[in-house]
C-alpha cells in the first residue's frame, strides 16, 4: 500500500495554495458531505442515527472492534484535490487500520484510482489518526466519479478497538478540522478559477459511539425494558429542558438516547413505552431491530 508521506503531504498542500487563486462565487455556500457508516455486529448495536451502541456488561473482552467506512457525498463532479482524515476522540477508540476501498469495495470513488497501490494514505498512530488523498495533479483536470454517485463507492475504511473499561459516556470518530490537520476538498472549473472548501458541521458529523453498563433503554438496569423506564426518560427532558440536572449517571443518560440522536427527548420516552407495550404482546425483536422495523 502505498503511505502518504510528509514529502506528498508538502506537495499536495503546496497545490491547494497556488491554485486558489480565485474562488468562482457560484460555490461560496457549497461543501459536500463527508459522513461514516458502519454495520451492526454481535459485539454492539447500530442505532437509527448510525451510533454505535456497547453494552459493557454483555461482554468480557477488553476491547470492542468496528469497521467503518468513509463516504463523500459530492454533488458536484469536478474535485481536483479530495483530502480527508479522521480521529478517534479518545486514545480509548483506537484507530488501528486503514482499509483499501479498492480491495474490499471494488473501488474507489474516483475512476483514476483503480489499483490498491494507487491510493495515497496515512496512519499516524500516536495523534490517533488516518488520512486517504486523491489528487489529480495535472493543474487544470479534475477527478471523475467512478459510479452512478459520488458515494457509489468508499472513499475508505479503517478498522478501530474501543476499550470497554473507558468510563460510561459518549464518545466518537471525528473528521478533522483544525490547523493543517483538515479535511480540505478543491474545486476546479473551466476558467481557471478554483473554489476550496472544509468540511465542518452537518457536512462532516461525527461517527458517534455509546458505552454503558446496561442495555438500550433499560435506564434503570434491572435487565428489563419498562414503563418506569419511559417515565425516568421524560423526567430526564424536561430536568433537561429547564436546565436542570437530571440526577443520572453517564451510563443512564447514553441508555436514555434509545434512538442515538446526541440528545435526550420526549421521542425516547415514547420509543421506549412503545416497545415495553411491544414485548407485553409477545414480540421478541431487540429495541434496535423494533426502531428499524418502525422506519
Amino acid at each position: 500500500m502505498k503511505k502518504l508521506t510528509a514529502l506528498f503531504t508538502s506537495a499536495v498542500i503546496a497545490a491547494c495554495t497556488m491554485t486558489s487563486f480565485a474562488a468562482n462565487a457560484q460555490g461560496q455556500d457549497y461543501s459536500p458531505r463527508l459522513y461514516f457508516k458502519t454495520e451492526k455486529s454481535d459485539e454492539y448495536d447500530v442505532l437509527p442515527s448510525g451510533k454505535i451502541y456497547i453494552n459493557t456488561s454483555s461482554t468480557d473482552a477488553s476491547e470492542v472492534s468496528f469497521n467503518a467506512n468513509v463516504y463523500i457525498d459530492d454533488k458536484w463532479d469536478n474535485a481536483g484535490i479530495v483530502f480527508v482524515k479522521w480521529q478517534g476522540s479518545d486514545k480509548g477508540i483506537k484507530i488501528t487500520e486503514f482499509l483499501n476501498p479498492v480491495e474490499y469495495a471494488g473501488g474507489s470513488p474516483y475512476a483514476e484510482f483503480e489499483k490498491a497501490e494507487d491510493i495515497s494514505w496515512s496512519h499516524n498512530k500516536e495523534e490517533n489518526f488516518i488520512g486517504v488523498a486523491y489528487v489529480c495533479m495535472i493543474f487544470n483536470q479534475t477527478l471523475t466519479f467512478k459510479g452512478e454517485k459520488s458515494d457509489s463507492y468508499p472513499l475508505g475504511g479503517f478498522k478501530a478497538n474501543v476499550d470497554t473499561s473507558l468510563p460510561a459516556g459518549n464518545y466518537s470518530v471525528n473528521f478533522m478540522n483544525e490547523d493543517t490537520q483538515k479535511c480540505d476538498i478543491l474545486y476546479r472549473f473551466e476558467d481557471n478559477s478554483t473554489y476550496e472548501v472544509y468540511p465542518v458541521g452537518n457536512y462532516a458529523k461525527p461517527l458517534p459511539i455509546g458505552i454503558s453498563d446496561r442495555m438500550l433503554g433499560d435506564v434503570d438496569g434491572t435487565g428489563k425494558h419498562e414503563a418506569f423506564d419511559a417515565s425516568t426518560v421524560l423526567a430526564a427532558y424536561a430536568d433537561l429542558s429547564a436546565s436542570k440536572d437530571t440526577g443520572l449517571s453517564d451510563a443512564q443518560l447514553v441508555a436514555s438516547d434509545v434512538d442515538g440522536d446526541g440528545v435526550i427527548t420526549a421521542a425516547d420516552a415514547s420509543m421506549i413505552l412503545s416497545y415495553y407495550t411491544y414485548l407485553n404482546g409477545g414480540g421478541k425483536l431487540s429495541i434496535v431491530d423494533y426502531q428499524a422495523e418502525l422506519v
